[in-house]
């Protein structure tokens, strides 16, 4: 998948808190970005130093979100390259949550051999 760098003003108002049922899990989804951030860079959980620059880099823990801004434009990237795929299963862009929903189990029904 390639990765489509999104500029600060592109990716503030997807993530400036966590919607619905996500909004107690904020920090849950946090330290899953984190665990992912840290293994994409190829950092070890006992490099201590390494794991602490990108935690200072990424978090903010007075912010509704828990994330710097440059947390947010990571934390963004990450949906926007699921967007990106989930647009790829779709031979028209839906148009409602209904024809999602239907077309999106249907393309999972299709991926997973029966």
């Amino acid at each position: 998948m390639r990765k489509k760098h999104l500029s600060a003003g592109q990716t503030r108002q997807l993530v400036n808190y966590f919607p619905g049922v996500y909004d107690g899990r904020g920090s849950l989804l946090v330290a899953l970005f984190l665990s992912r951030v840290l293994e994409s860079r190829g950092i070890d959980s006992v490099e201590r130093q390494n794991v602490r620059k990108v935690v200072s880099d990424l978090v903010h823990p007075q912010s509704e979100n828990f994330l710097s801004d440059e947390g947010v434009r990571e934390f963004n990237e990450y949906a926007f390259g699921g967007f990106e795929v989930l647009q790829e299963w779709f031979d028209t862009r839906p148009t409602s949550l209904d024809v999602f929903l239907r077309t999106f189990k249907r393309r999972i029904d299709e991926a997973i051999p029966a």
